[in-house]
């Protein structure tokens, strides 16, 4: 078991002041990223769409990457890291956020991406662990995954198919299928979280700490709350079982993530910004030197980043590293990193 606070110690409203900070990324997404910049050329990094960690986490990145390296860096909102990823891969973003599991199967072509590999992908940086899991209304009489069964889900995810099986492992540790609830399809987990909010949902799946679980807590009369994993050595074989990779740690209430009551163990897993093998190796080695000295100003941005760790951005994984990135760690003897 891997115990820990979630998300740094800032307080509710720095989420929110991190949120309200990263909006005005939002007109620069609109603009796209083809679109050459005054100083010289744009840089596009994929996120999912607005409300979720990606985004703000793109957006702080985006920020700091601007900010400190004299180069241009817009982020673009997707459906989802399913739609995003591909175009890394063919080099039509240079940059995208997605996690581990889903660069992985992206890839090696396996799983929701079986048949089509993107072996143009490159790791830059481990950014920080994500928790996610079912969110349900605080007043509600669900306290535990089994108490959902037969009861109202999303499932489907058509524009985050990786969602699937982090979803499909979160429900085998209560020993449950898909055929345990009533399946109610969406495309992504912002519809969920309307979808939730509306009455048509008793939970929705999403990472902790992000604005739009915060919105949903404070429209919801009683709030949200967070539902608990069992934190077992045959939990977690189920859950690995569909989310290789994934692990369970136990997070701690704060202001900062209003769903969590009390000590709770979730599912947790790595995410990454990654590259396009096309980006060009000094823009890569720039934006990794900025992150890997900007600890404190991304988490200014965003709280999440607090739980960012600077010698912690390189691990073995099997998506290899980009070369820009690579010479950075190497200058700071970072690389080789020890196994993801």
């Amino acid at each position: 078991m891997r115990t820990q606070p979630i998300i740094g110690t800032g307080g509710f409203w720095r989420t929110w002041r991190g949120f309200a900070a990263v909006l005005a990324g939002v007109a620069l997404a609109l603009l796209g990223s083809a679109a050459p910049a005054a100083a010289g050329e744009t840089y596009g990094l994929g996120t999912n769409p607005l409300g979720t960690i990606t985004y703000s986490a793109g957006a702080a990145i985006a920020t700091v990457g601007t900010q400190k390296t004299g180069l241009e860096f817009r982020i673009q909102p997707y459906g989802g890291s399913s739609q995003l990823v591909p175009l890394v891969n063919s080099g039509e973003l240079d940059f995208g956020m997605c996690n581990i599991l889903e660069g992985t199967d992206a890839y090696t072509g396996a799983d929701i991406f079986k048949g089509h590999a993107n072996p143009d992908l490159r790791v830059v940086a481990v950014v920080f662990p994500l928790h996610s899991g079912l969110i349900v209304r605080n007043n509600s009489d669900f306290h535990t995954i089994q108490d959902l069964k037969g009861r109202a889900v999303p499932v489907g995810y058509t524009s985050q198919l990786i969602l699937r099986p982090l979803f499909n492992g979160v429900l085998a540790t209560a020993g449950m299928t898909l055929a345990d609830v009533k399946g109610v399809p969406v495309p992504n987990i912002v519809r969920a979280a309307d979808e939730f909010e509306a009455g048509s949902l008793d939970a929705f799946f999403f990472a902790i700490g992000a604005a739009r679980e915060a919105q949903a807590n404070a429209s919801i009369s009683g709030g949200v709350r967070l539902l608990p994993l069992a934190d077992t050595p045959a939990s977690l074989a189920a859950l690995q079982k569909f989310a290789p990779g994934t692990y369970i740690a136990t997070i701690q209430p704060g202001q900062h993530s209003p769903s969590v009551r009390g000590p709770t163990p979730v599912l947790t897993y790595d995410y990454l910004l990654i590259a396009s093998s096309k980006a060009k190796d000094d823009v890569v080695y720039k934006l990794t030197k900025a992150l890997h000295d900007s600890q404190k100003d991304l988490e200014s941005t965003f709280g999440v980043f607090s739980e960012f760790k600077p010698a912690e951005m390189a691990k073995k994984f099997t998506i290899p590293y980009h070369p820009g990135a690579i010479k950075y760690y190497s200058e700071i003897g970072a690389w080789p990193p020890p196994q993801g």
